[in-house]
């Protein structure tokens, strides 16, 4: 329930900034405001500046913790997503890509939340059975806010974050060739004007790579999701898809 309440501080937080921005739809404006170099013409706010160090603070911890506790299944997935998460914040901070990095912030926060509460309700569930005392009520608030977890994830990194990763190559594209930003011109085509920015080693053309990188891996991560949910359809005990250790009975965590 901690982590529930940590998630959901950090996903109304980041909603907060968002929703009071000008740019926040629709989605070329995450492109304006930028110098030919590509910097934002207007800085950050407090609040701005502030809720963007933490959470990159917040990735770094995780990924120390990672580290620390049993490898599970996916454990170089989550390595790579908090390095990657980690190197994508500094650039996107330094280099004017923090617009669509306040999306993503809140977008990469709102499924969790689910997650936890479900895991939550899967203890009271196991607590009770060895109490030998009734689990319907348990098992029932498990498969459900697992269920709402599976839907929320699908949508917001899967639909909606799909969309963020094309609009960092087509839209941030577009826009930077018609502003004349990195050296860009109009009559370049997509595949040349990245070429120009990976050629140039712009810090734009790794903040594309890394968008990308991540949605990699929540397409690996729906994978998993779907067949933890065709088990609990099939009348599988549910359990946390990645939550096993290679050395370990499986367990539910």
């Amino acid at each position: 329930m901690v982590e529930a309440l940590f998630y959901s501080s950090y996903f109304v937080m980041g909603l907060r900034i968002i929703i009071e921005a000008p740019w926040v739809w629709p989605s070329h404006l995450w492109w304006k405001g930028q110098d030919l170099e590509g910097r934002l013409v207007q800085p950050l706010t407090m609040a701005e500046t502030t809720f963007y160090v933490s959470y990159a603070a917040r990735y770094l911890a995780f990924f120390i913790i990672v580290l620390l506790e049993p490898k599970r299944k996916d454990f170089w997935e989550m390595i790579i997503h908090h390095v990657t998460t980690v190197v994508l914040i500094y650039l996107s901070f330094l280099h004017g890509f923090v617009r669509v990095g306040f999306v993503v912030m809140v977008l990469l926060d709102f499924a969790d939340p689910y997650l936890h509460v479900a895991k939550s309700f899967k203890y009271i569930q196991e607590s009770r059975a060895m109490a030998g005392v009734g689990t319907k009520i348990s098992s029932t608030c498990a498969d459900l806010w697992f269920a709402l977890f599976a839907l929320s994830f699908t949508v917001t990194r899967i639909g909606v974050y799909g969309y963020v990763t094309w609009s960092c190559w087509v839209e941030g594209s577009e826009n930077w060739r018609s502003t004349g930003t990195y050296g860009l011109t109009q009559d370049m085509a997509l595949g040349s004007a990245t070429w120009h920015l990976m050629g140039r080693g712009e810090p734009a053309f790794f903040c594309q790579v890394l968008v990308s990188v991540l949605f990699v891996l929540m397409c690996i991560w729906e994978y998993l999701l779907v067949q933890a949910v065709w088990k609990v359809l099939s009348g599988t005990e549910l359990k946390d898809f990645r939550s096993d250790s290679e050395n370990e009975h499986p367990k539910v965590e």
